[in-house]
């Protein structure tokens, strides 16, 4: 579930007024409280089960300047009108209340600020970034794209609420797209117009073979789901995302939704619609979850190769120090990379925060030590145990190195070819570095130890 709105916190109870960016839902946008108190709204991150984000309260001459590119985007963080900024955390699945932190602006991450000279210019989106004028997508729109048209219809003809439609729509993008990039697509689904009512929103994709293979491949898991056909059920043979289908499935059951999505073939004829109607209890969603409890997600495989990386992030958290690209000695996009690479070994929690195990591992002063720690965290780990699992084994010692891309082939369902491949190579250089640290090889070597002074 995806709740962009904090509720319950001293922000007061928001709606939201313009939209100026967006993927994936809002990611730059205006809120008014009940009050009558304005905020700019600016996107940080997204974890796991949370996001973060910048909330500024705002006067509306300020906010129309800023608006208008008057005043730049960093500014109105860097210098609010009222001298506090409130750091916003917002959680998935409900299991914590948002949080809304003040902040002076020298307490705030540069990190997480827009980019100095980014400024609006006068750029206003409708709600979830279509045009909500016209439901006719004028022609030069399509040119070699095929439509997919989607429609959200509340339980007893009751309208869909904006998040509900935000939340289904992030859902379906994440899982269709997901799909359509296993069987060679390319490219993202683009919103390119909506009707109001009942919510009804075209988009457009690349035009070709992938396209309609991709949207064969989710009907197909749909239909059998719906016919319940779950134990010869694999959602390998689709290229399907089995948690992102789940996620879909609780997202439509929460807000109690049924969506049917049409799309036409590269021929421009309509293919069998996908059908998911959750607007009553159904079986759906058990085997929905069963299936995405049987593969590996993404985010729980490592894609960060240098364990000694790994500590030294730690390290750096633990003496509060900001973890950057430069500190790490990597290119920027391979930070995430690595703190994912913690979260998988529980040396971080969801929200990036050292864990009672980090604070233990950074205790340790001998690296050998420290690699011990992490083979007991890896192979105790989703990701580890299925490997020790699949390799019919007892321990990570167990495990051939070689097997790493055969073992993501078998049992992670979302990865293409390309990147399986390169996930292969960072768990065979993890289990190459701690498979010689294992606690359990100390114990056979000095049996073996034990038992040659005995002969």
């Amino acid at each position: 579930m995806t709740h962009f709105l904090p509720v319950g916190t001293s922000l007061g109870r928001l709606h939201i007024e313009e939209v100026y960016d967006a993927f994936d839902g809002p990611r730059l946008f205006s809120a008014a409280s009940a009050t009558g108190a304005t905020y700019l709204a600016f996107w940080i991150d997204e974890h796991e089960s949370s996001e973060d984000w910048l909330y500024v309260a705002v006067s509306r001459r300020r906010l129309d300047e800023i608006v208008e590119g008057a005043i730049a985007l960093r500014e109105a963080f860097t210098r609010p009108e009222e001298g506090v900024v409130f750091h916003v955390k917002t959680h998935f699945d409900g299991s914590k209340g948002p949080q809304a932190q003040p902040k002076t602006p020298e307490e705030v991450d540069p990190a997480a600020l827009p980019l100095a000279d980014d400024r609006l210019s006068g750029r206003r989106l409708q709600p979830a970034h279509v045009t909500l004028a016209s439901p006719n997508v004028p022609q030069a729109l399509l040119n070699g794209r095929v439509q997919q048209r989607l429609k959200l219809e509340g339980r007893g003809g009751r309208p869909v609420p904006f998040d509900a439609v935000t939340a289904a729509l992030s859902k379906w993008q994440r899982l269709f797209t997901s799909t359509f990039s296993a069987v060679g697509g390319a490219g993202q689904l683009i919103p390119v117009a909506a009707e109001p009512g009942s919510f009804k929103l075209t988009l457009t994709l690349q035009k070709g073979r992938a396209a309609t293979i991709a949207f064969g491949h989710v009907r197909d898991f749909v239909d059998s789901l719906e016919a319940g056909e779950d134990v010869e059920l694999d959602p390998r043979a689709a290229k399907l995302d089995a948690r992102e289908f789940d996620a879909l499935v609780s997202t439509l059951r929460e807000y109690e939704l049924k969506l049917t999505i049409e799309q036409d073939s590269a021929s421009n004829a309509p293919l069998d619609p996908v059908v998911l109607d959750l607007r009553e209890p159904s079986p759906i969603e058990r085997l929905a979850q069963d299936n995405a409890s049987q593969f590996l997600d993404s985010i729980e495989i490592p894609q960060a190769d240098d364990l000694d990386r790994v500590l030294r992030l730690v390290d750096l958290m633990a003496n509060h120090t900001r973890v950057t690209s430069e500190n790490l000695d990597v290119v920027p996009r391979q930070v995430a990379y690595y703190k994912q690479a913690c979260r998988v070994l529980r040396l971080l929690d969801d929200d990036n925060e050292l864990t009672p195990v980090g604070r233990q591992v950074i205790c340790l002063q001998d690296r050998k030590a420290r690699l011990a720690a992490l083979a007991v965290q890896f192979e105790t780990s989703r990701c580890g145990w299925r490997w020790v699992e699949w390799s019919q084994g007892q321990s990570l010692l167990d495990v051939d190195i070689g097997s790493a891309e055969e073992f993501l082939d078998s049992e992670a369902t979302a990865l293409s070819a390309s990147t399986a491949r390169r996930r292969a190579r960072t768990l065979a250089t993890w289990c190459g570095m701690l498979q010689p640290e294992h606690f359990l090889g100390y114990i056979r070597r000095s049996a073996d130890l034990a038992a040659s002074a005995l002969t």
